[in-house]
């Protein structure tokens, strides 16, 4: 009996890499708004690298100096060199998105787990988040920096403090429908406590949401730190910050339009980066379209 030999399509690929391709994000997206913030996290971690100087390093003599080859685009009103701040104040909105995104999603979190898991303080938690979205981050960043005074750790307290509710409701929302669903439930029958439902059923659940939330608390909280560095109620003005940088060159925005261009323009690429990756893992990440995959 002669045996016949199996060929394989020489288009076959391996198990594994079919797997890794399928788990990867195929949105343009994520890529693209992961790219751009990898190069701004990167430029603003080493702006030594990109030919940045001292950022508090005044230059008297040559106050509001045009593009150059000193300065590639110029410097402001105390003789700063503009490319220098403007690289230093990606440090700073990144870093302050960044932290209010990961505190307010751990916060907002425990507390949405909380509310969903207790039944009896449900209502108690609710109404308490309800009052504290009735008041504007703005107004009440304004209230702390006046009662505690300016600094970067006020302005991720108050942000991260109006950020907590949205992320808190959005987490017991998606508890709620989790407690409902016949593997929870099944789980209580057999004797599981709390805790262990919370860590084995509810975590993995709220993940993909609390992910795609916290990118949009990143953008919103470096538009508040602008807006608030820009009106004095942020950031210290000696610190380099887009917000600063804009606020002391307004009244000079017709000699030097480039005092508010230039950090206007880094604000808006690094809001978009941020928010074209949370659009693009929400897409990635929505069960429906899962559901729809071949």
């Amino acid at each position: 009996m002669k045996m016949q030999a199996i060929s394989i399509p020489s288009k076959a690929k391996p198990a594994k890499a079919i797997s890794l391709r399928r788990r990867l994000p195929g949105n343009p997206k994520v890529w693209v708004g992961a790219a751009i913030l990898v190069c701004l996290g990167l430029a603003a971690a080493f702006p030594g690298l990109l030919g940045a100087g001292d950022p508090y390093l005044l230059d008297v003599e040559n106050r509001l100096a045009p593009v150059s080859a000193a300065h590639p685009l110029g410097t402001d009103s105390l003789g700063r060199d503009l490319y220098t701040l403007a690289l230093y104040g990606a440090r700073v909105s990144l870093v302050v998105g960044f932290a209010c995104a990961v505190l307010a999603a751990i916060l907002g979190a425990f507390v949405g787990l909380l509310s969903a898991s207790v039944r009896w303080l449900d209502p108690i938690i609710m109404r308490i988040l309800d009052g504290i979205l009735a008041i504007p981050a703005i107004m009440f960043a304004i209230l702390l920096v006046a009662v505690a005074g300016g600094s970067l750790q006020n302005v991720i307290i108050a942000v991260t403090f109006i950020e907590v509710p949205p992320v808190a409701r959005l987490v017991r929302s998606v508890a709620l429908s989790l407690r409902e669903r016949p593997f929870v439930e099944a789980a209580v029958a057999a004797g599981s406590g709390l805790p262990r439902i919370i860590v084995f059923y509810f975590v993995p659940g709220i993940m993909a949401p609390l992910l795609v939330q916290a990118t949009f608390i990143w953008a919103a909280a470096m538009m508040i730190e602008a807006a608030l560095s820009f009106i004095g109620a942020g950031a210290p003005p000696s610190t380099p910050s887009w917000g600063n940088i804009m606020s002391a060159g307004r009244s000079l925005w017709q000699i030097k339009p480039m005092l508010i261009f230039v950090p206007a323009v880094m604000l808006f690429v690094t809001v978009m980066a941020v928010n074209l990756l949370g659009d693009g893992l929400r897409q990635w990440l929505d069960p429906r379209r899962k559901r729809q995959r071949p």
